[in-house]
């Protein structure tokens, strides 16, 4: 991932994508659908673009735009890294998931 300019996650449903928690982690930016937990992990327009699930013509002229623009991806690249070790490290990250998986469980299972 370290040598690619940017990752591309064209998904059309996500959960919390785990291969974009490692590109950001590696220092490269993601271009990801903008589906399910992928806001959590990219920041459009800073840590990589967040696009419209299954249109084809957003992702061809975001490529396009991008595709000799190296400073800017490295830059979302730098950002997305430090965003990983800002938060999603294991002190700040963990007690957030227990918090939620507690909460959850805490609701009426009916």
């Amino acid at each position: 991932m370290r040598a690619a300019d940017v990752v591309l996650i064209p998904s059309m449903q996500e959960g919390l994508p785990n291969v974009a928690m490692e590109a950001c982690a590696s220092g490269t930016p993601v271009f990801g659908s903008e589906v399910g937990g992928m806001p959590e992990v990219v920041l459009s327009g800073s840590t990589g673009l967040l696009l419209p699930a299954g249109q084809v013509a957003a992702w061809k002229d975001a490529i396009s735009s991008y595709a000799k623009r190296f400073e800017e991806l490295k830059t979302m690249g730098e950002a997305a890294r430090q965003r990983m070790i800002n938060e999603f490290n294991r002190d700040s990250y963990a007690p957030k998931m227990m918090q939620l998986y507690e909460a959850a469980m805490s609701l009426p299972r009916d």
